[in-house]
């Protein structure tokens, strides 16, 4: 599943990669080194990373596919949430507390 992938290689810190399956519009405005402070700040909120779980599918709609990765860090639980357009590309990314709708 490529949301798991993508959430693999934010885990790894492999920001090109990740950016690589951006679409035009996220490409505009996050890069490699905007990723990568995002991660940062992303610890430092929840701690460091320790493990993710199974990726599922939520929030379908007509114009895009939204995924939810469960993904535990140190002081607390979160998830990624990623959102691909029908081109199959990532329209949204965004790292939430495990609870969030």
């Amino acid at each position: 599943m490529k949301a798991s992938s993508v959430t693999d290689l934010l885990i790894a810190h492999r920001w090109d990669q990740a950016v690589g399956s951006f679409n035009s519009s996220m490409k505009a405005s996050y890069t490699a080194d905007s990723l990568k402070l995002a991660w940062g700040q992303v610890e430092a909120q929840f701690g460091a990373y320790v493990s993710r779980g199974t990726t599922t599918r939520v929030k379908p709609s007509a114009n895009e596919v939204v995924f939810d990765t469960p993904l535990s860090f140190k002081d607390k639980a979160g998830k990624s949430r990623i959102a691909f357009d029908i081109a199959g590309n990532i329209s949204s990314l965004n790292i939430l507390p495990a609870g969030a709708a």
